[in-house]
């Protein structure tokens, strides 16, 4: 396990399924965790859009974050079909209702295409693509 990386998220684990998981706690405080969550909470809420999404979208490159790069190639706003870069984060992809997976790609596709022409960043996918995308 790592960060964003795991057995299982890298592959490693290929047509295998986890049954169980072990999981060990440590004692804390109840008032200062549950603070502690809802100050999270509202940091998020501020800086993430509400709604139907998929989260973040792509993985932040070492240089700048990915709605940077993002918003730099004039995406915030853009529409494809009833999917939407969001104006808020635009690491975000909204669905405003009736969007397809074929709109949430094309999205990804275009800011990929646009950040690897302006700046030569690979934009990689955060989100697990499952189904027939390849």
């Amino acid at each position: 396990m790592a960060y964003r990386q795991s057995a299982l998220s890298s592959g490693e684990m290929r047509d295998r399924i986890v049954l169980s998981v072990d999981v060990r706690l440590e004692r804390g405080d109840a008032a200062a965790l549950k603070a502690r969550v809802q100050e999270l909470d509202r940091e998020r809420k501020a800086a993430q859009p509400p709604g139907r999404n998929c989260g973040s979208v792509f993985k932040n490159p070492e240089r700048q974050p990915s709605w940077w790069y993002v918003d730099q190639v004039g995406l915030r706003g853009h529409r494809i079909g009833n999917a939407q870069i969001s104006e808020l984060h635009t690491n975000f992809i909204l669905n405003l209702g009736g969007a397809t997976a074929a709109d949430i790609v094309a999205l990804m596709e275009l800011a990929q295409q646009r950040v690897r022409q302006r700046f030569g960043v690979e934009l990689e996918p955060e989100v697990a693509m499952v189904g027939e995308f390849q």
